[in-house]
């Protein structure tokens, strides 16, 4: 994934993918008003906000702080037009890297089942689930798993352009088996 530059925002000087932040100062349906650092003037369009919303009436309030990238400098009339997508997406995979490193499961969507593993969406990125690593149950019935949530360990995590994910089930169905196994056991005392 393409890391954006934090630039040091010049008082005079704001430049299209420069990341920035400002206060809410204007709300309206579909348009937030936001005074950046550099007490220049900028918007932000719903559809920019990087969340599935239809208005930002009760969403964003006035005096919030947003983080955003810059998208168009215009100057006639003179403002700036800012989106939060290319953000969204370096924090889902901060995300991703924090679920990996704390060993926390996570709950992805199957999108694609293949001959050598299942394809999964997590916030965006694809995730490959090897069969070798998939509940044997789930390996028998891997033609209907597609559209459906599964809950996976991430094994590998690699930034970069094209980000390499790789998940597994071994440790998820391991305990259930092991519960499994102590339930059966106590149920015999």
């Amino acid at each position: 994934m393409e890391e954006l530059q934090m630039k040091d925002v010049n008082l005079d000087s704001v430049k299209v993918r420069d990341k920035v932040e400002g206060k809410v100062f204007k709300v309206e349906d579909k348009c937030i008003y936001l005074t950046l650092e550099n007490h220049a003037e900028a918007r932000m369009f719903v559809e920019y906000f990087g969340k599935n919303i239809t208005s930002f009436i009760g969403v964003v309030n006035e005096g919030d702080i947003i983080r955003a990238v810059v998208s168009k400098i215009n100057d006639e009339p003179s403002y700036i037009l800012l989106n939060r997508i290319p953000l969204m997406k370096e924090e889902a995979f901060g995300e991703i890297e924090a679920a990996y490193k704390e060993n926390r499961s996570i709950v992805t969507k199957v999108t694609k089942v293949d001959d050598k593993g299942l394809h999964l969406k997590f916030a965006g990125f694809d995730i490959f689930l090897p069969f070798g690593l998939l509940d044997r149950e789930l390996v028998e019935q891997k033609d209907t798993l597609k559209g459906q949530s599964l809950e996976v360990h991430l094994i590998e995590v690699k930034g970069g352009n094209r980000p390499r994910l790789i998940a597994s089930r071994k440790q998820i169905f391991e305990a259930k088996r092991q519960a499994e196994l102590d339930l059966r056991q106590q149920q015999r005392k």
